[in-house]
């Protein structure tokens, strides 16, 4: 086992580093203002949202570009992965071989026409550029400006500064908010750092791992008391599912990860934890766990999302290579409910992601999104064979991160702004951990 040496390093490069730090601390959020096409007549054709975080990653990006191009220190960037390149092309060419949208073309007469009448053509090509910006853009500027480790830590409380604001509000939503589906960070009536309880929950299952790790690393207890409350705090107002089960999965399993003893002490306090939420029946357990175990609604019907699932299953079955287009679930799935009950409209983001990447990009794309997902896990795992200190306690928190990840996307969809920019400076961070170990080790 190897503890990597940290070389003499220059001065920090501070752009790159304020950088950084706003694309950080403003990619964890879902908020964002909806600008509206109106029609000749005035009506409105279509809307798009643009979130903060969407819009300093652009920002930050094309700023780190114009300065690579004055400076034309070209050797300075990374590039990306194989695996972000074929998620993006595998996109590309389910939008391409669809034939939904090679009809809306040809009654259109022209591509270019075609995306200015047809909203499926438009949601198509937005959900594609979503995968460009997410998978290509954010990765190469995350692993490009991370390439300094010294801004690793730095940039991780940052994140967990947002995290700490976002439990605050879901604390206040779980307590004063009655519709479930509206515990979901917010900070006003319209305003809201995440669209759903499923993100909400979807994100701090993904970070609770890497508080974990530096709760671990560290001997501030002012540090370890913060994570720590924000831990427990935040696991009692997830209301998804996914992210609960992930939470009470993943944290166990990474502290047994770091040593024999804080397994037990994670384990026993999640458990303590679970008993809390179930014996008294608290809100915790009616509207987040027990749904998690309930196949049936209140009236005794299967719950929508599981069909849902069927629906997805059949439209997968008619579409098995390349899918019915990238971006097209919403706009299909109601053609594949055939006699399937369809009574009331599921909450939001309560798709499986890999239910909804297969049925719109196909089996090829479900293996490009697993390659983009389990490939650096994979990595992960392996650096925490190699590593010790606190590099190894970093690389099982990034570890559980992704697992999370992984765990939470079986029941929702968190291929959405505020959790996929995440899950890239995630994998960025290992990728930059894993280069700098081979060439440790060649060294």
């Amino acid at each position: 086992m190897t503890q990597p040496t940290t070389p003499p390093q220059s001065t920090p490069d501070c752009f790159s580093l304020v950088l950084l730090c706003l694309v950080v601390a403003a990619m964890p959020t879902q908020y964002g203002q909806t600008v509206k096409h109106l029609t000749s007549s005035g009506g409105t054709a279509f809307e798009r949202t643009i979130s903060v975080g969407d819009a300093m990653l652009g920002l930050a990006f094309a700023l780190w570009g114009l300065r690579v191009l004055l400076r034309w220190r070209w050797r300075e960037c990374r590039w990306p992965s194989l695996a972000c390149v074929g998620l993006v092309v595998v996109a590309a060419l389910s939008a391409m071989h669809s034939e939904l949208i090679a009809g809306e073309i040809a009654h259109a007469g022209s591509a270019l026409k075609a995306v200015r009448s047809s909203l499926m053509i438009r949601t198509s090509l937005k959900e594609w550029v979503q995968f460009v910006i997410y998978a290509l853009i954010a990765y190469t500027l995350f692993v490009t400006l991370l390439k300094d480790t010294r801004f690793f830590r730095g940039s991780l409380y940052i994140l967990f500064g947002v995290t700490t604001l976002a439990v605050v509000l879901g604390l206040k939503d779980y307590l004063v908010v009655a519709d479930p589906k509206l515990v979901r960070a917010g900070m006003g009536e319209s305003a809201y750092l995440f669209n759903s309880q499923n993100i909400y929950s979807g994100f701090l299952a993904m970070v609770f791992p890497l508080m974990l790790a530096v709760v671990v690393s560290t001997r501030n207890m002012a540090v370890r008391v913060w994570l720590g409350a924000c831990v427990v705090l935040g696991a009692v107002t997830m209301l998804g599912a996914g992210g609960l089960l992930a939470t009470f999965l993943v944290l166990p399993t990474c502290a047994f990860r770091h040593d024999r003893k804080t397994g037990w002490l994670v384990a026993a306090a999640m458990a303590g934890l679970l008993v809390l939420l179930i014996a008294p029946r608290t809100r915790s357990y009616r509207d987040g766990i027990r749904p998690l175990f309930t196949v049936h609604d209140d009236e005794g019907d299967v719950s929508k999302q599981y069909v849902e699932w069927q629906a997805g299953l059949g439209m997968l079955e008619e579409h098995a290579l390349f899918g019915v287009g990238t971006g097209l679930y919403q706009l299909n799935i109601g053609a594949y409910y055939g006699a399937l009950p369809n009574k009331e409209k599921m909450p939001w983001d309560s798709n499986s992601l890999y239910l909804v990447a297969a049925s719109t990009m196909g089996l090829v794309g479900l293996a490009a999104l697993l390659c983009f997902i389990v490939q650096p896990l994979l990595v992960a795992n392996g650096l925490i064979g190699s590593l010790v200190g606190d590099d190894r306690n970093l690389v099982i928190g990034l570890w559980g991160s992704l697992l999370a990840f992984a765990i939470t996307s079986g029941l929702n969809c968190l291929w959405v702004r505020g959790t996929a920019p995440v899950l890239v400076y995630l994998i960025a961070i290992v990728a930059v951990l894993n280069q700098a170990e081979a060439a440790e080790r060649s060294g």
